[in-house]
């Protein structure tokens, strides 16, 4: 770890040649306490991440059971449909039923 610091002392004082050394610049030298901290927070936003990975799933699987519902709706729809057609089309009457009031 020290001589990765080194490193980046050396490199910010001659400047950046390349940008794999511009990036090794952007890594600031942590102290082992703050290394753990930023292990903690990478496993803090994994676990954030899993969890927005987790609600994206249940929101696609309630869209699939919506579709399928609806899907099934129509095709009773469509079913009842074809019957009175068939009806009307073979030359019955009172194919519909007329409700009362």
């Amino acid at each position: 770890m020290k001589e990765a610091c080194a490193f980046q002392a050396a490199m910010a004082g001659r400047g950046a040649q390349s940008e794999r050394d511009a990036h090794d610049l952007s890594q600031p030298c942590l102290p082992r306490r703050s290394r753990l901290m930023s292990e903690k927070d990478g496993r803090k936003a994994e676990e954030e991440a899993q969890s927005q990975r987790t609600f994206a799933n249940l929101l696609a699987v309630i869209v699939c059971l919506v579709i399928l519902i609806a899907g099934y709706w129509l095709m009773n729809k469509l079913w009842e449909s074809k019957k009175l057609q068939d009806c009307v089309f073979s030359g019955r009457r009172n194919c519909a039923p007329v409700e009362q009031q």
